[in-house]
């Protein structure tokens, strides 16, 4: 019953896209113009330099933290905009929709509660809340506007390493439990079923029941 973890991915992959192009179309409004733009061509030039062999690789690292503090701090109401964004969509699609988002929908799987009993709002915005560690943009957000700027680039690798276990480890536990659970499951009491599957079973129940 469980679906199957390629298709889970392949779903995700749909529903980022989807997101990616909303978020692009907000942040694309006047308000958010030139928000960024400066610091992204001093970026650019940067890694064009890096590649020409013009700044060693310690002054690309040094100025890249610098360049990403300045970003984080100029961009923040577009960031907020995008952790509003995809919570709303997951958790609305997921909701009203009995737990299919477009991609999962595409790929026949579908997210429910694990006690069986009717799905809740609050319950897929805590998934998700943890499935796209939008916690750790939150810390991240906070931490840019209350550390000093030298004690928050010193934290950015932290932070990026602790990203990548956290997604790593989510991953292996999806991978190797017979449930396909993930933490953020657990946490959230929900599972990732096979809808293609429950289909076919009713129908042949169906068909069962008619000739009863």
């Amino acid at each position: 019953m469980k679906a199957k973890l390629w298709r889970r991915i392949v779903a995700l992959v749909i529903d980022l896209i989807f997101i990616s192009l909303l978020s692009s179309l907000v942040i694309s409004l006047p308000i958010f113009n030139n928000q960024s733009d400066d610091l992204s061509k001093t970026f650019i030039n940067l890694t064009n330099d890096y590649l020409q062999g013009k700044v060693t690789r310690e002054e690309y690292n040094n100025r890249n933290l610098e360049l990403s503090y300045q970003l984080e701090r100029k961009t923040y109401v577009a960031s907020i905009i995008n952790i509003v964004i995809i919570l709303a969509y997951f958790s609305c699609f997921d909701y009203f929709l009995e737990g299919q988002t477009i991609g999962k929908k595409l790929l026949k799987i579908k997210l429910k509660s694990y006690n069986g009993k009717k799905n809740n709002i609050f319950q897929f915005i805590l998934r998700e809340f943890i499935a796209s560690f939008i916690y750790v943009e939150f810390i991240n957000l906070i931490l840019v506007f209350t550390l000093k700027k030298s004690t928050y680039i010193s934290s950015y690798n932290l932070i990026s390493n602790l990203c990548l276990l956290l997604y790593a480890a989510c991953f292996i536990v999806v991978l190797f439990r017979e449930d396909g659970r993930g933490i953020h499951d657990f946490l959230a009491n929900t599972m990732v079923i096979d809808a293609k599957e429950i289909e076919e079973e009713t129908k042949v129940r169906g068909k069962k029941n008619e000739r009863i």
